[in-house]
């Protein structure tokens, strides 16, 4: 197994044929300012997972879910809450930020 800091891209580790890509979030050192938005380095991140490609996407950024991904599952503290299409799923995590409106 091996492990390869990415930059803004994030992590890649590697075992054998498996890549896990694990979002920059994991790297931040200081996430608490909201006005910084998550982002992620699109390009690399496809250099390591190719089109059709078995991925599982760690994120916090919907921007690169939205890219990288067709389906979605949203885990809150562990529990998963939702899977399905990315953009329900998305709609689902977004309007529990803001429960009412």
């Amino acid at each position: 197994m091996s492990i390869e800091y990415l930059g803004v891209a994030g992590w890649a580790v590697f075992d054998d044929a498996h890549v896990l890509l694990a979002d920059p979030y994991f790297s931040r050192v200081h996430v608490a300012d909201e006005s910084v938005p998550l982002t992620s380095d699109l390009p690399t991140i496809a250099r390591y997972a190719p089109p059709h490609a078995d991925v599982i996407l760690v994120s916090h950024s919907m921007e690169t879910v939205r890219a990288m991904c067709d389906h979605a599952a949203w885990l809150n503290h562990g529990e998963v809450q939702k899977v399905g299409p990315v953009e329900s799923t998305i709609a689902a995590y977004i309007s529990s930020l803001h429960p009412g409106e």
